[in-house]
Formats: C-alpha cells, structure tokens, sequence
C-alpha cells in the first residue's frame, strides 16, 4: 500500500467531513478488509478504540492518515453491528439500518431512546416485545434476528424490509384499488391469526404505519402502488398483549392510560379491557382497510376525543357512500369488522379470510371496475345550466296544459275557443330550465295530410306533431270566425283595400290638415266593443269606417289562431 498524501485527502474529501462514519471513508481509502478486520477488533475490545488507532496499529495507515481520518464522525456499534443510516424515529426510539460486522445483510436496528434508559417501566416493555416476537416465525411478520444490551440500554435487530409503509403509500396515492387492498389484508390476517394461534397474542396496533410492503417479489415493470405479487409484514408488537404471559407482564403494556392509535382502535380497547382477544385485531384491520379503500378513517374528528366517540355511539359507516364502485362482499365485510361488540364480528380468521376469498370469486366472474369516488357532476347537463353550451339548442320537454278556458267578454263576437285549443302551460307545472330557445313554426295546413313545413333550426329532440284532429278543429274555428264577420256584399277584399288605403297616423287628410289618428264616428254609427285598455283621459271620439273595425276583427281572429297554433305545438 503506497502512502502517497492523494489517497489520504483525495478530491472532494472536505464535503464528506461528517457527512459520514470513518468506517465507510476507511474503505473508500484503503479497502474492505483491512476495516472488517479492525471492526471484528473493535467488537471484541472493551473498552473500544477508535477505527483509525486500530488502522494505524495495523499498518494500514500512517499517523498523518489517522489523524485526518480522526476528523470524521467516528462508526457507531451496537452489539456486533454497524450502525450506517437512521430509518426512522418515535417517541420512545429509534430505528436503524445496521449491518453485522463481516456480513453484507443488513437489518433494522431498534434501540430505546437515550431519554428512555434510566426510566425501568421502558425497558420492561422493550425487552417484553423482544419476548414475544422472538418465538413469532412467519413469513407476514417481521423476524426478530437478535437482542442485546449496549450500554445499558436494550436494542433488537429485526429483519429489514426494503419498502415503504402502507401509509406512506396511501399518503402517495390516495385511495387503492380494492383486489390489491384484499390482498394485503388476507395476508396481514394470516399473521395475526398465527400469532394469535401461537402465543395468543393481540397485536393492539394494526395500522397503515405498522405493515410494511416488501416489493422484491414483483416484476419491473410493475409500477402499480400496490401488486398481488407484493408482500406485506407486520411489525412493532410495542403495544402486544400475550394472554399466556403471567399477570404482571400483563399489567406492563397499560400505564393508566388508554394505548393505541385511535382511529383505529376497537370499543373494547378503548375501555381498557383486559379480556381482549383477535377481534379487537380485527376490528382494526377493518378500519385499516376501509382507511385505504376511502382514503378517510372511519370516524374523523378534529381531537381524539372526538374519534373515541365515533368508535362508542357513531353508526357503522358504509364505505360505499364514498366508493360506489365497491363490490357489496367488500362492504359487508367491513361492516362485519367494524360492529361495536364482538359477538357481532367474525368468529375467527378463518371466516374473515373466507369472506375476502368469497370477494376474490366475486371479481373472477366479473370484471373489476376502476375506483370510481363519489363526488358532485363536473359538467351539468343543458337542461340543468344556467347557460347553453355553445351551439347547442335546447327544447323543453311536453308539459302539462291546465284546464283553464277563456271566457269571451259580453258583447266581444269572439267565441270560446275549444277546450282541445284553450289549454295553456300552468307556470307551476314548467321546470326552471336555462332559457329555451325557439324557432318560428309555420300555420299548419288545412289539409291533415299535406306534409308540415320544417324550419332550418336544428333540434335535438324531434318535435311532438299535434294529431290530425287537432288541425281540421282549428281550421274549422278559423273558417267560422271568418264566415261570421265577413260581410257578404262587400267581401274579404275590399276590406283589405279600405285598410291599405286609409292613412296612417299623423298623415294629412284630403283636406290637407293633418291626421292625429284619432277618427271621429258618425252620427248613427255602431261601435262594437272590444278589449278594455288604460285610459288615457279625455280624447275624442274616433269616427271610422266600419269596415275598418272588422278588418280589426279579423286580424284578432288570425292573431288568435296563431295562438292556439303556438299553444297546441310546443
């Protein structure tokens, strides 16, 4: 080994000043062997010396090397491993990826918090949880794969899995498909219901948090959040409670307080129980996976007392009001998980498990729809906006006429107009809908079996075509109408003319003073009365042209008509 000063201080070796132990900068320097076998040294010294005394006695550095490598954050042991990242971090500890010192495997290294070591309630359940899991074997549940104490305090090294929580997935992607979500339950199932089998062991803390998802098992290309090739393991029995365990380990896991996480906990836990058994495990692995099929916890609250609350007195929610597209096996079965008393929940794992696998046949026989979340419409139909969409035109639908009739003023000529004619819309029966828009429809033709003319307007919803009755009723009333104001030894044309020829208002007469439009009536001349108007005060007395009244008449007549025409042809 040369001892040039470039591989003592090699390029970029300030930036890596704390930023690592002296154990990995040592093997960047020099190599794996030479540090596996001063680590092996350090294990078995007491009291330990740093790494790089160890190195130097060995030859493998020089004192200039040894100093320098002296200014790096010195490697961390625990037992015989080799702390070389921190995972995570709780209340009462701490989670490292640590590996044993001349192994590649690394594992997940929990140790009590400093805070926490001269506190003996703490390491009795530390110690307690390192009892239970250490006879736990299986493959849904994390291996317990070492114990020891260091310096005082106790530590546990565990199988480490490569994958993240299902909480940290769920806060990635919100709510999950409902075949993946069965799936990771049936096997979670699987590990309570061993553990329960084995030791009779009551998890107390089944949550997204505490199940881990190890994806080495599925494809590459699988990029989906969850897959069935995923497989799930359960860890931090902290809160454990073995029913085979003497009284006063018993006693360890309560403090005087209620423990647990409470959105997900069960009615019994809540009240401090102490006969529990796998139906409180259940019941929280029912509010776990309702948590991750709606992305919402059962019972919300903005403080725990509130959530207590809901899992005591609230009704059992059906996560079908948030997920419609849930199959009705997969609500039930929440249902069933979540009732208050536990004579109420499945019987055992067994039935639990075949109530998913009853699902599971479910969804073979039809294909599994897309998580569908309910939610108000983006995008109202037109006849529910307030305004059109662009181009389109809107019809309103056939709506009920009310039986009102008019009734003719005394003395007006004008007829009743039919009942099949007289109806109107009543304004109660038509719906508030966006602004109708309309195209002029033509007079029908007298003849029912001449086509009807058409507009160039576009429809959307084809026209209702009034019945042939209908039409030879309306003509008949106009034809009357006609035939009773018309008189015979003048005829409809001359009528017109004498419309045509009198002059407009404000005009000048023949005489050549101009017309105010007020006409005075002959001595001796009928007047026939028609619709009631304002009055506008003292005018005079129009004199006119009987003619000109009937050709009023006849024009109110067709006006009428073109009414009825309206009103009969939405």
């Amino acid at each position: 080994m040369s001892n040039d000063a470039t591989m003592v201080a090699p390029q970029g070796f300030p930036a890596l000043v704390g930023a690592i132990s002296d154990a990995a900068l040592a093997r960047e320097w020099i190599g794996d062997a030479p540090v596996e076998t001063a680590l092996k040294r350090m294990v078995a010294e007491e009291p330990r010396r740093s790494l790089a005394r160890h190195l130097e006695e060995a030859g493998a550095l020089t004192p200039l090397q040894a100093a320098q490598l002296s200014l790096v954050a010195p490697v961390r042991l625990v037992g015989d491993f080799e702390i070389l990242r921190q995972l995570g971090a709780g209340a009462m500890g701490e989670v490292w990826v640590a590996r044993r010192v001349g192994e590649r495997q690394e594992v997940a290294l929990k140790t009590i918090g400093a805070r926490f070591v001269a506190q003996g309630d703490f390491i009795q359940r530390f110690e307690r949880e390192a009892d239970l899991i250490a006879g736990l074997h299986h493959p849904h549940i994390a291996a317990a794969l070492a114990r020891g104490t260091e310096q005082g305090a106790p530590w546990l090294a565990m199988e480490f899995v490569k994958g993240p929580t299902l909480q940290d997935i769920q806060q990635q992607h919100g709510a999950l498909a409902e075949a993946e979500v069965l799936h990771i339950a049936l096997q979670v199932s699987k590990a309570l219901e061993y553990a329960w089998n084995q030791e009779a062991l009551v998890h107390r803390d089944i949550k997204p948090g505490n199940i881990l998802i190890d994806r080495s098992g599925r494809p590459s290309e699988d990029t989906a959040p969850l897959s069935k090739h995923d497989m799930a393991k359960v860890i931090d029995f902290g809160l454990a409670k073995s029913t085979t365990l003497e009284e006063g380990h018993q006693d360890m896991t309560m403090t005087g307080v209620v423990m647990g996480t409470p959105s997900y906990m069960s009615p019994e836990q809540i009240h401090g129980l102490r006969d529990l058994d796998h139906r409180a495990d259940q019941y929280a692995l029912g509010a776990t996976v309702f948590h991750l099929l709606t992305n919402q916890v059962p019972y919300e609250g903005a403080s725990s007392a509130t959530v207590i609350t809901g899992h005591l007195n609230a009704p059992v929610p059906d996560p079908g009001d948030r997920v419609p597209s849930l199959r009705p096996g997969t609500r039930q079965l929440l249902k069933t998980c979540l009732a208050k008393k536990p004579e109420d929940r499945f019987g055992s794992w067994a039935a639990f498990q075949s109530a998913i696998e009853a699902v599971f046949q479910e969804m073979g026989n039809t294909p599994t729809p897309s998580i569908r979340l309910l939610r108000k419409p983006m995008v109202l139909p037109n006849s529910l906006r307030k305004t059109p969409l662009p181009g389109s035109v809107i019809v309103d639908p056939p709506v009920e006429r009310s039986a009102q009739t008019t009734t003719p003023r005394p003395a007006s000529g004008i007829q009743p107009i039919p009942d099949s004619l007289s109806k109107v819309p009543s304004e109660n029966a038509r719906p508030k809908t966006a602004p109708i828009l309309r195209t002029p429809l033509p007079i029908p033709s007298q003849d029912p079996s001449s086509p009807r003319p058409t507009s160039s307007g576009v429809h959307r919803t084809p026209l209702p075509t009034p019945s042939r009755s209908g039409e030879q009723a309306l003509a008949q009333v106009m034809t009357d109408r006609i035939r009773k104001h018309r008189d015979p030894a003048e005829g409809v044309a001359p009528l017109i003319a004498a419309a045509v020829a009198r002059p407009p208002s404000g005009a000048f007469s023949p005489s050549g003073t101009p017309s105010s439009g007020i006409h005075r009536r002959p001595a001796g001349s009928e007047v026939i009365p028609g619709p009631r108007s304002p009055d506008p005060g003292p005018v005079s007395v129009p004199s006119a042209d009987p003619a000109m009244f009937r050709n009023l008449v006849i024009l109110a007549v067709v006006a009428l008509a073109l009414v009825g025409v309206i009103v009969l042809v939405p």
